[in-house]
């Protein structure tokens, strides 16, 4: 149910207090509620998608260049970032935790059959169930690129609109809205978070939940954790500590262009609709074996039709439509999400211009039921698919990278000297991309280029020459969505923040959820994993050791604090 007030108390007769009702957040809640367990959601931002209190998320960014603004990659709100993303799903592989060690990592704190039992729960939240059955080996000595790797589209990306009338009905599922939570008090002396300081409308709380959940986003959930190191400096081994650190995204972008030999094969790699009413596609990975022979970083290579100023993609109706674009000087957000720093130009009858009313002229029926097959497939998958994607009669496509970022510790999470409206430090992120980064996307290029030649599916063409391919793939490396690995798990406090069942180190009560846990960003879209991590964190908190009867006591209603230092939650 959505609660009206804070009416409820302090929170201390719920079993678990959970932050933030994004789709982690909220896979922890219903895991829990359907488990009989009591459960209270705070979350920052109203009922609609986007809305906020408080005022515009924001964050301190030291370079744009490389990661979103707040708004950008972010969304308070019922349902969190999930009213925003585009709901691609990915189960982590067994060789995703075997690479751990390669990077330095002090071993994966969970096997991966501990994780994988999770992934039909995962996909039931998040609308995906039984999707990923087409999945094969993962590391086949037999093949070098794996083409069987199945990436589906959620049919309702929005998590609590896709479970609206359980989050209304459950008995046991309450949710605070416009509810942000202004700190921790952590006491060392007990190992134990003793309250929540929480603003709503202009009155602050002081709330006692008997054991918490961070599910606010990566970026946020560690915000909440430094504030506690504000308090206390030794927090998590201090300001040389792990907390923040190894912040990762995904670099991602187009650098080349395949032709394949018949364009029919390309029919395997397109997004195509699913007949609960959402889409799939397949991509092309390199062999887990041949990246540790190569001493390659994982990535996968998906195909697309953007950019549409490019009319060497010899389509009447993708080049109809970058007419269309350039005559209303529009870009869309799809080109710019996909193509960071691309812009559709105005129209000029130059000779790209000329080259494109080539295209539409000279195959002028078949550019009519190009058009027609863009219309009928943004309609059949809900616009939950990379834009204008369908079957080029000349085999000729971009090919989409999306590749693994090494864990830096120097690319973290930090409190800003600038502050939000309520006083408090914002978050100050700065997320760097390496040389060896941009190295294993080109060299990984390489890879495919050599084995599609080989094996006669087509010819991969890069878009610039090599002195400035490098250059390309930087310009491209910008992320701040996935929000990974700032509060990373481990074997101890000296190398993570939370241990294997998401535990904060030395915090007995505290939790962190989301991919901010995961110590390494591998090529997979992070929510899924993040997901399944969370319904198994649910299962451990339901567990007899952790749910054994207490008696609890009546306790008043939470008093109003006088106005101080905010966060958001």
């Amino acid at each position: 149910m959505i609660a009206e007030d804070l009416s409820f108390g302090d929170g201390a007769d719920s079993d678990v207090c959970v932050i933030g009702a994004g789709p982690v957040g909220l896979a922890v809640a219903l895991t829990l509620a359907r488990g009989g367990r009591r459960v209270l959601v705070l979350e920052a931002g109203g009922a609609t998608a986007g809305s906020r209190s408080g005022g515009p998320f924001d964050l301190d960014v030291v370079n744009p260049a490389t990661h979103g603004s707040g708004a950008m990659v972010s969304r308070q709100g019922l349902g969190g970032t999930a009213t925003a993303w585009g709901g691609a799903c990915t189960p982590m592989a067994e060789g995703d935790l075997a690479a751990w060690p390669r990077l330095s990592l002090p071993g994966a704190p969970a096997r991966f059959d501990e994780l994988s039992g999770w992934h039909a729960a995962a996909g039931e939240i998040l609308g995906v169930h039984g999707a990923f059955e087409s999945q094969g080996p993962e590391d086949d000595h037999g093949a070098e690129v794996l083409t069987h790797q199945l990436i589906r589209h959620c049919r309702v990306a929005d998590t609590a609109a896709l479970h609206h009338e359980e989050i209304a009905r459950s008995p046991t599922l309450r949710i605070s809205l416009d509810t942000r939570v202004s700190g921790l008090d952590f006491a060392p002396g007990s190992g134990a978070v003793t309250s929540l300081e929480v603003i709503r409308g202009t009155e602050r709380h002081i709330l006692r939940p008997k054991r918490i959940v961070l599910a606010c986003g990566g970026v946020q959930a560690t915000r909440l954790l430094l504030l506690i190191r504000r308090v206390h400096p030794g927090f998590l081994g201090g300001e040389g500590g792990p907390l923040g650190r190894y912040y990762m995204g995904h670099l991602s972008g187009a650098a080349a262009r395949v032709q394949f030999r018949r364009p029919d094969m390309a029919r395997h790699f397109l997004v195509r609709p699913t007949p609960d009413g959402a889409s799939a596609r397949h991509s092309f990975v390199l062999a887990p074996w041949l990246r540790r022979r190569e001493g390659l970083q994982d990535a996968y290579f998906a195909l697309m039709n953007v950019p549409l100023d490019d009319p060497f993609y010899l389509s009447g109706a993708l080049s109809a439509v970058h007419l269309a674009l350039a005559l209303r000087h529009r870009t869309p957000e799809y080109m710019l999400q996909y193509h960071p720093g691309h812009r559709i130009t105005p129209f000029a009858f130059g000779l790209q211009a000329r080259r494109h009313l080539g295209n539409v002229l000279c195959e002028p029926l078949a550019t009519v039921a190009g058009l027609v097959r863009i219309a009928r497939m943004r309609m059949a998958v809900q616009g939950r698919h990379p834009f204008f994607q369908f079957y080029n009669p000349h085999g000729v496509y971009a090919l989409r990278y999306h590749a693994e970022q090494a864990p830096d510790p120097q690319s973290r999470i930090t409190l800003s000297a600038r502050r939000d409206a309520d006083g408090v430090p914002l978050a100050r992120v700065d997320l760097r991309f390496a040389a060896g980064d941009v190295d294993s996307v080109l060299r990984s290029h390489l890879a495919l280029a050599s084995w599609m030649r080989a094996s006669g599916l087509g010819e991969v063409t890069w878009h610039h020459p090599e002195p400035q391919r490098a250059a390309q793939v930087l310009a491209q490396a910008s992320d701040g969505y996935h929000q990974i690995g700032s509060t990373r798990m481990s074997h101890s406090a000296r190398t993570g923040v939370v241990d294997r069942n998401l535990r904060v180190h030395g915090v007995a009560n505290l939790f962190v959820a989301g991919p901010s846990v995961l110590p390494a960003s591998g090529r997979f879209h992070p929510t899924f994993p993040a997901v399944a991590l969370g319904v198994r964190l649910a299962h451990h908190l339901m567990a007899p050791a952790e749910t054994r009867p207490r008696t609890r006591a009546r306790r008043p209603a939470p008093v109003p604090m006088a106005r101080g230092p905010a966060a958001s939650g």
